[in-house]
């Protein structure tokens, strides 16, 4: 083994070769983080009752169908007319709009009349809120 003879050249050497595995460890986990979080991204959910706790909402990841999009609460509305698991349709319809209906009618009632003026909030508790602004 020789020995070192320039040890600013080694020490610059060395540096070097930590910040390429540094690079490597950081792109891994930007590309392991991405495809978790691409793949999951439609069903991400923030509980409001939580401390900015998001998780994978399972029961909308059950029905492909993304939490930001009204096909979410025509799907549920449908699977409620349907009697298709009614106790996730009506969970999800609850969880995303901040109404309490029981029936099938009810929903399709509210959903029909409001359908034009629904938006996702996600700072206003990931829930599909009317908008009172239009008419």
């Amino acid at each position: 083994m020789t020995a070192i003879q320039d040890p600013i050249a080694f020490e610059l050497f060395k540096n070097a070769l930590f910040s390429i595995a540094d690079e490597m460890a950081l792109t891994i986990t930007r590309t392991t983080y991405s495809g978790v979080l691409k793949d999951n991204m439609d069903f991400m959910y923030c509980d409001p009752k939580g401390f900015y706790s998001y998780h994978v909402d399972e029961d909308v990841k059950k029905l492909k169908v993304s939490n930001h999009s009204t096909r979410l609460l025509e799907t549920c509305i449908k699977m409620l007319k349907e009697n298709h698991d009614p106790g996730l349709a009506l969970r999800v319809l609850k969880r995303y709009t901040p109404e309490n209906f029981e029936t099938a009618a009810q929903w399709e009632t509210w959903y029909d009349k409001n359908k034009s003026r629904l938006f996702f909030t996600e700072t206003g508790g990931y829930k599909f809120l009317v908008n009172t602004l239009t008419s």
